[in-house]
């Protein structure tokens, strides 16, 4: 909640972007983080790589199936043609 007062005092907006809330776990530690400290490259460095690499591929898929809920919501018909497409592709040969 404190997150969201400090965003809306610096920014006027009400609500914060959808990127705010998918990513809003890491981006309150970051806010909140470098509040606390300033970091130097060194610190950045000592990142888990295998954790931020399965962070990123949690997030791609979080953005994927945004994308795919955004093309169904423009374009139902052709979404659902093209799903059609895809499977029964997949299923008969070639």
């Amino acid at each position: 909640m404190l997150f969201a007062i400090i965003f809306r005092r610096t920014t006027g907006r009400k609500k914060a972007p959808a990127s705010m809330i998918i990513r809003g776990s890491a981006r309150l530690i970051a806010a909140v983080a470098t509040r606390i400290k300033t970091f130097t490259a060194q610190d950045l460095a000592l990142v888990d790589l295998g954790a931020w690499r399965h962070q990123r591929s949690q997030l791609e898929s979080l953005r994927q199936t945004r994308l795919q809920q955004r093309h169904f919501r423009r374009d139902p018909d052709n979404y659902l043609l093209e799903l059609e497409t895809k499977l029964l592709q997949s299923i008969l040969p070639l």
